[in-house]
């Protein structure tokens, strides 16, 4: 008895790992063990523009500092 009761554990734990990320997949969230899907928002000018945003906004973030 009490073995079918472990293999059973071992049955379900094996079985809602991938029923999570399915889950989690359909409503647009992704595991973190799933790599991220490619978009087109990784090309080369977009990230020099996101890198410039977020360089701009610790700058004013430290000037704020600065005068406190």
């Amino acid at each position: 008895m009490p073995d079918v009761v472990v293999l059973a554990a071992v049955v379900a734990a094996g079985l809602a790992c991938p029923a999570m990320m399915w889950w989690q997949r359909r409503r647009g969230e992704t595991a973190p063990c799933c790599p991220p899907r490619r978009s087109d928002t990784a090309s080369l000018e977009a990230l020099r523009k996101r890198q410039a945003a977020v360089s701009a906004r610790i700058a004013e973030l430290e000037g704020e500092a600065r005068r406190r």
